[in-house]
């Protein structure tokens, strides 16, 4: 009433791109440069969720759903109460730039730069429509009623040029190939071979086909990471076991070079097979990556590198890490999944064990 301020949210970490209030006022969801998603409690100001890799987000009708676009090419719906990510949509072969729910919240809409604007089903994650608009997207909107959407471009352009759209039926045709080459393959880069090879398809479905698989592509290297450190992160396999994995993760490596995950999964395997001078390198790295990015030291991370500096003899450093680990480890368990809090307080003993004794 007066522009007098009245409540400052601190903690977004770079400049702020992007501002929603829920539909009931009772939260706010901001958007910063590095891409984290934090929601706050409008009347307190505290801090109730925080979500990485995104680029702008909105609110469902009823604010129980939160959806954000991710510069992967998905779209991830979260719960605004626990946090859980409840659904991924994907399709889309390049950044997502606009997102919205439509005013029914049934259905949900996007807009890419990489030209196109798709329509899902709020409730399964169906792909109802995709909307060739022509050039990058840079905003969509449902109608009031819910029966029309428009698309802003970065061509100034507005609307959806007549007859421009596909059918329904070529995108679900397009998304069974792929699952099919895929179920027989085991990975998306293989998918694409496959498909760019394959001349009998419909053009119009194999370009969707590529697109789908595409943007899909960062599964491969997710795939790799999850697969190899749930065995790494074990201390009790075998030496033969690690090397195999280690091989692996190069792999990973390649798709998403300078990924920390992988490089911690990389340094926890090459500290597991005794190379703990290679270790050394690989997890420092990691925590420069992270400090150039303002980012917190990842706990898993500090726990491989307190066990290897013990390894090379750095006794008071190794010690000077683990307690720094503890520190870490007391914080980062909130409102994380109980799987991972617990495997991290199991490396956590590991390290003790190995540090203290």
């Amino acid at each position: 009433e007066n522009g007098t301020e009245v409540m400052a949210l601190y903690g977004v970490e770079e400049h702020a791109v992007c501002l929603r209030f829920s539909p009931d006022g009772k939260r706010i969801a901001s958007v910063d440069l590095n891409g984290m998603l934090k929601i706050w409690d409008a009347g307190t100001a505290k801090e109730l969720l925080a979500v990485r890799q995104v680029s702008l987000s909105s609110f469902s009708p009823d604010g129980n759903q939160i959806a954000s676009a991710g510069s992967d090419g998905t779209v991830r719906i979260w719960d605004t109460n626990t946090g859980a990510e409840t659904m991924t949509l994907r399709g889309h072969a390049d950044i997502v730039t606009a997102v919205n729910f439509s005013p029914d919240g049934k259905r949900i809409i996007s807009g890419s730069r990489d030209g196109t604007a798709r329509v899902y089903d709020a409730t399964t994650g169906e792909e109802l429509l995709t909307l060739q608009v022509g050039s990058p997207v840079t905003t969509v909107a449902f109608s009031p009623d819910g029966k029309t959407v428009t698309a802003g471009t970065i061509g100034g352009e507005s609307g959806m040029p007549a007859g421009r759209y596909e059918q329904r039926k070529n995108g679900d045709t397009a998304r069974r190939i792929v699952d099919v080459l895929y179920e027989k393959h085991g990975w998306y880069r293989e998918v694409i071979n496959q498909v760019q090879q394959d001349t009998m398809l419909d053009p119009a479905v194999r370009r969707l086909a590529l697109q789908i698989a595409q943007s899909r592509k960062r599964e491969d290297r997710e795939k790799l990471e999850r697969e190899a450190w749930k065995v790494i992160v074990a201390p009790d396999r075998d030496v033969q076991t690690y090397r195999a994995v280690l091989e692996e993760v190069g792999k990973a490596d390649t798709l998403e070079p300078n990924y920390p995950p992988i490089l911690t999964t990389l340094g926890a395997g090459q500290y597991r097979v005794g190379s703990y001078e290679n270790a050394m390198m690989t997890l420092t790295k990691v925590e420069r990556i992270l400090s150039d990015a303002g980012e917190e030291p990842d706990p898993w991370n500090l726990a491989f590198k307190a066990m290897t500096l013990h390894k090379l003899g750095r006794l008071e450093d190794a010690k000077a890490a683990l307690e720094q680990l503890r520190e870490l480890t007391e914080d980062w368990q909130v409102g994380e999944a109980m799987e991972d809090v617990q495997a991290l307080q199991a490396l956590l003993a590991e390290a003790e064990k190995l540090i203290i004794n």
